[in-house]
């Protein structure tokens, strides 16, 4: 089952098209992205979006903070001290995986997914 959800991630963020051929291996986790963020400790997720830079799909790396809807949790709260210290964790780990070249620049990003 799918649902409208939205994403709450401090991480880093690829935009890419349906020409994008690493699809599948993102599927399988195989993808050489998805590998590093593991073995950095981090999390992902990726799904389709209507973004207004006309991309198909997106990738976020980092740490998913909160992601609510209908099948995930509906309210979260964080301190303003627990969210800064998750934010440099996540910052310390990104620059050491090696990702952050291939994507924007880490920050706090809030998606909203359709129900595609």
């Amino acid at each position: 089952m799918s649902a409208p959800s939205s994403m709450v991630i401090f991480g880093v963020r690829k935009l890419f098209g349906e020409d994008f051929e690493g699809f599948e291996s993102l599927e399988l986790r195989r993808h050489p992205w998805v590998q590093k963020a593991n073995a950095a400790g981090l999390r992902y997720w990726w799904d389709r979006v209507n973004d207004a830079q006309r991309a198909a799909h997106v990738l976020y790396i980092g740490d998913i903070i909160a992601h609510l809807g209908p099948e995930h949790r509906d309210v979260i709260g964080v301190l303003p001290n627990d969210l800064i210290a998750r934010c440099n964790a996540a910052s310390d780990k990104i620059s050491r995986s090696g990702l952050a070249p291939d994507f924007d620049p880490p920050q706090l990003w809030c998606q909203w997914f359709d129900d595609f």
